[in-house]
């Protein structure tokens, strides 16, 4: 009888302890991770989390209503975060919501969410898989940006709005590459015929490709769209694209040379902006009257106009033409 009496008064030191335990866990979790009402009086979004925990497991309710968004910036730099549980309570994923996440390596998006902000895992460095749910209508180009691990992009083969082909995204018609997976080891990509646009950042930091083959179906290239290819060496434009984006070749420090074709009537600012090496810029007459060009940021000597004969004399303009399918200048 006495031992039982004993081990009760243990019992029930061990059932207070766990609930003091529970009382400051939960003490220190509200202290740490903020939420805000929605304007519809029904829900919340949570807006900072400052947990340094390798694993977090976010509740679907607060103060007994859903948590229905995870708002901007909230888990800016949570450096040793590595995986995120996230409840099928959530819609929205914020812009910059897990920016600079560097060691997060797992997160599962649930089948609630229909939308990812801009650059919601910017530099995510250690994310190498991803799977995109069926209710996801809206996709920001540039959420994955700086990803540079990121070897694979599942979409849900049910999935209205997008669909994935060889890990990479594409809107589910195919004419716009939204994003390939920058951790993928290939050094050539070929880009699929019917596609019409290269989204916003689609090949950011596309380390390890050294060309890129574009199809006549396109006539897009959107800002910042082979940003920081780092090894880059080999791009040819066809005649079919019209636009090039701001900053569309930024970083692409071992390009060497580039043909801006005939069809092109507007560039971006800054467009090759920090590409060292680029010393021919190959192109056309109608150069000079291309909307933006004076912004794109374009050495005035790089620049070669095309000849079909060559000049009689050595003019001030560099020029080039077509010597058996290859661009050569004349002098």
């Amino acid at each position: 009888m006495e031992k039982q009496k004993i081990c009760e008064k243990e019992r029930k030191k061990l059932e207070e302890l766990r609930c003091k335990q529970e009382e400051d866990s939960i003490a220190e979790y509200n202290a740490m991770v903020e939420f805000k009402l929605n304007d519809d009086g029904e829900s919340y979004t949570l807006i900072k989390c400052a947990l340094d925990e390798n694993w977090i497991r976010i509740g679907d309710t607060h103060n007994g209503l859903p948590v229905t968004s995870i708002g901007d910036r909230a888990f800016l730099q949570r450096c040793f975060l590595m995986n995120v549980t996230i409840p099928n309570s959530v819609t929205s994923i914020g812009s910059h919501a897990f920016a600079n996440c560097m060691g997060l390596r797992s997160i599962a998006i649930p089948s609630s969410v229909t939308s990812i902000g801009r650059y919601a895992f910017l530099c995510c460095e250690g994310l190498k898989t991803i799977a995109i749910p069926s209710s996801v209508m809206s996709i920001s180009g540039d959420a994955f940006t700086w990803c540079v691990s990121l070897t694979d992009i599942s979409v849900d083969e049910n999935n209205a709005r997008y669909k994935s082909i060889d890990g990479n995204i594409y809107t589910k018609d195919g004419k716009n590459l939204i994003y390939y997976a920058a951790g993928k080891t290939d050094r050539t990509f070929v880009v699929p015929n019917g596609v019409t646009s290269i989204g916003n950042g689609a090949f950011n930091a596309c380390r390890n490709l050294t060309s890129i083959f574009i199809p006549s179906s396109v006539t897009s290239i959107d800002d910042y769209a082979f940003s920081c290819c780092e090894n880059l060496t080999s791009i040819v434009i066809p005649s079919s694209v019209t636009s090039i984006g701001r900053s569309a070749f930024i970083g692409c420090k071992n390009l060497t040379s580039i043909v801006i074709p005939s069809s092109v009537t507007s560039i971006g600012d800054n467009v090759f902006e920090d590409s060292k090496n680029l010393e021919y810029i190959y192109c056309f007459d109608n150069f000079r009257k291309i909307e933006g060009i004076r912004k794109a940021g374009i050495k005035r000597r790089a620049v070669l106009y095309y000849r079909e004969t060559k000049p009689k004399i050595k003019l001030f303009r560099r020029y080039w033409h077509i010597d058996d399918g290859c661009a050569m200048e004349w002098w």
